[in-house]
């Protein structure tokens, strides 16, 4: 098939990129800081690797987007809000638009997975240092590896915490109660001391008044 370009959106008369994944520079003017216009030699742009083997490049001055972004801008439309660009076989820097299409986060971690470029199906021992056994491996619904030792780890964790929060309000639960009888204890003694001496108070009183 030969090679089909299409013009950069946003970027029209000044680069193209085609259904290869490959971008260039169209002819054209540019205006410089002092007002100068000069002639722009177009040109197949050399872009650089980023980590994870994605490949970058700058169109104009503090302009940089990722190859496959351009491709699939120009050829398929805006990315759909949620999805991003996939790659089909797993190469980063394949950026042929058969070998692309717009997926789900979920869906490009599971492309990854299979074709074994996810950074965790390299890893041979979780953080905690229990390695990665067949016995001691679970997958979770998005398809990643966890550590079994470490879940039942944070569930024993779990539950005691929780056996301790029981006995904590069972413990405040009982401070209560005793203090609330205590109180009631208090009110009632208070009450019983007080009485003969109101009643002492008002005989003395009673008294003076038939001496005077």
């Amino acid at each position: 098939m030969p090679e089909v370009w299409r013009d950069v959106p946003g970027f029209e008369g000044r680069y193209a990129v085609s259904d290869w994944g490959r971008v260039k520079s169209l002819p054209h003017y540019v205006t410089q800081r002092n007002g100068v216009v000069i002639p722009v030699i177009g040109r197949h742009l050399t872009p650089y690797k980023e980590k994870g083997g994605r490949l970058i490049l700058s169109l104009g001055r503090g302009y940089r987007r990722r190859v496959h972004q351009i491709v699939m801008l120009a050829f398929v439309g805006p990315c759909p809000d949620g999805m991003e660009v996939c790659h089909n076989n797993g190469d980063a820097s394949d950026n042929r638009l058969v070998n692309l299409r717009y997926d789900t986060h979920k869906g490009n971690e599971q492309d990854k997975i299979r074709h074994g470029t996810h950074h965790n199906t390299v890893k041979t021992h979780c953080i905690h240092r229990h390695e990665y056994t067949p016995e001691n491996t679970y997958l979770t619904k998005d398809g990643r590896r966890n550590c079994l030792t470490c879940r039942l780890a944070r569930e024993a964790a779990r539950w005691q915490r929780l056996k301790h929060d029981e006995s904590h309000k069972a413990y405040m639960r009982e401070a209560s109660r005793r203090y609330e009888a205590a109180h009631k204890s208090e009110r009632r003694r208070g009450s019983a001391y007080s009485s003969p001496a109101k009643r002492q108070t008002t005989t003395d009183i009673n008294h003076r008044g038939d001496v005077a």
